[in-house]
């Protein structure tokens, strides 16, 4: 499992949909067995969205939500005050610095060999809406009722895509991982 390509993959996630079931009392705690300590206890709560720490002293989170936790982030039933942000230019992705030590961190993903690699991704967000077809094949679900509840769903990594001067990850949704392949909005 890739904990940070998780991570990083969550980051700009919208929402987790399971590909199998629109169950949204599904993955709603942590994975087990085979995917026990895959991310989920790497999770914060930043405001009504997630953020992971990376370091004793930095969380990453996606920048669209901007600053979602006013001057706190809360991780593992303790409150970090947060001291300032760095951005990368163009790029989904905020850097968040507080000034407390958190007592653990994601791991860092430092190779270039995700293609292949099995993958869980965490996020908040929304149910499934109606189902979408085109010229009479289904394509998805759209936008259901927003929950903002934390899940998770695994995938395998199709390919690594070059997008705006950086490296996005690609998975394909073609329901060889059953049951808890998520599509990604």
């Amino acid at each position: 499992i890739i904990g940070l390509i998780a991570i990083f993959a969550a980051s700009d996630a919208r929402a987790i949909i399971l590909f199998d079931t629109g169950d949204p009392s599904v993955n709603t705690s942590a994975p087990t067995g085979n995917l026990a300590n895959s991310g989920w206890q790497f999770e914060g709560n930043w405001g009504s969205f997630l953020g992971t720490p990376i370091s004793p002293h930095f969380f990453i989170s996606a920048a669209h939500i901007g600053n979602a936790g006013g001057t706190s982030f809360l991780f593992q039933s303790s409150s970090y005050t947060i001291l300032q942000s760095f951005s990368l230019g163009g790029s989904d992705l905020l850097l968040w610095q507080v000034a407390e030590t958190f007592p653990v961190f994601a791991p860092l993903y430092t190779h270039s060999d995700e293609v292949g690699k099995h993958l869980v991704v965490i996020g908040r967000g929304t149910e499934r809406g109606d189902e979408i077809f085109y010229q009479n094949t289904f394509r998805g679900w759209g936008w259901g009722s927003a929950t903002g509840v934390e899940r998770w769903g695994e995938n395998d990594v199709a390919a690594v895509v070059p997008y705006g001067g950086h490296d996005l990850i690609q998975a394909t949704f073609d329901q060889h991982v059953p049951p808890n392949e998520q599509v990604r909005n």
